[in-house]
């Protein structure tokens, strides 16, 4: 994040989203968020807490919200996809921390885009949920 001062900005646009969503004809939410671990929220780093922060949010609106947690989204042009091309192209092996070995698949940004729009479209705007796009089921 560019901004030192991100959570309190991805807040309030959260804060600006709902209330325009709660003025509007707009039937649900759809968030795109990362994944969040099940913890407590003091055990969460800054950019976690942010989503976990955007979610509560937004959950307070009058309209039902669906939450996408996708890991790491690729398309030309993302920044995952960027970072992971140029670690690749000067890192093709590299040691990683144990924390990193997760099974956390990426997902295409064509698949997420088709997630939001199912979402948006489905009946399951009319009840919370939090379905994981691009991630193992455990």
């Amino acid at each position: 994040m560019r901004s030192a001062d991100f959570r309190e900005v991805d807040l309030a646009a959260a804060h600006e989203v709902r209330h325009a969503v709660d003025a509007s004809s707009a039937t649900c939410i759809v968030y795109v968020s990362g994944f969040i671990p099940d913890c407590d929220p003091d055990e969460l780093s800054e950019h976690l807490l942010s989503w976990w922060e955007v979610e509560q949010e937004l959950s307070w609106s009058n309209r039902p919200v669906i939450t996408l947690r996708a890991g790491m989204v690729l398309g030309s042009g993302s920044t995952s996809f960027e970072v992971l091309g140029q670690l690749a192209g000067r890192l093709p092996v590299t040691v990683v921390p144990d924390w990193m070995n997760s099974k956390v698949e990426p997902v295409a940004i064509v698949d997420l885009t088709a997630a939001v729009a199912g979402a948006s479209g489905s009946r399951g705007c009319r009840a919370h949920r939090s379905p994981s796009p691009g991630c193992w089921n455990r």
